[in-house]
């Protein structure tokens, strides 16, 4: 029999892993904030400055291990290469994800217009026209019954997709909260 995990256990894991994105992030705040120009740089200042001394990381670096701020430097790098952040390829079956995931957000854009959102809108040169792009952000189950319907012969759990959404960060609605159906 395999020896599980206890809290105490579970909970210095969690805070290693913790530990590990907060250099991380502060390493690509600091790379991203050195990359900005002037121009870009005052449109900046205008941020809290909570902000700043929250990611002042260097106290949080200097009492960090060698083995955790390395593994931040990986993180960082992959962050910074724009890679998904648990090391996964975006494979086939995700393409067919974020299809559904969009054809769902334009149905609801199309089946209930007072849910959607303007994205980006701009005038012609002449001013005769105006292209405006409308999105809505789909329910789970908006999502799930395009999913299904692209893709008939694939079995997966909808839990399965429900964590490929998170990986993705891609966000959805909370269904209406109701009464369970009897079985």
């Amino acid at each position: 029999m395999t020896k599980r995990e206890t809290n105490a256990e579970r909970r210095a894991r969690e805070h290693k892993g913790w530990l590990i994105n907060q250099v991380a992030n502060w390493i690509v705040w600091r790379i991203n904030r050195r990359r900005v120009s002037s121009a870009e740089q005052v449109a900046l200042d205008h941020q809290p400055k909570h902000i700043d001394a929250a990611l002042t990381g260097d106290a949080l670096i200097e009492s960090e291990s060698i083995e955790n701020i390395a593994d931040g430097l990986r993180l960082a790098a992959d962050m910074l290469e724009g890679k998904p952040r648990d090391g996964r390829a975006f494979g086939a079956h995700n393409h067919r994800i974020v299809t559904a995931f969009l054809d769902a957000g334009a149905r609801v854009v199309r089946d209930q217009p007072s849910r959607a959102r303007t994205i980006y809108e701009t005038l012609s040169k002449d001013s005769t026209y105006r292209i405006q792009v409308m999105w809505a952000l789909p329910t789970f189950s908006e999502f799930l019954s395009v999913y299904r319907k692209q893709n008939p012969g694939v079995k997966v759990e909808g839990r399965t997709l429900r964590r490929t959404l998170e990986r993705l960060h891609l966000p959805t609605l909370p269904d209406r909260r109701r009464r369970p159906k009897g079985k």
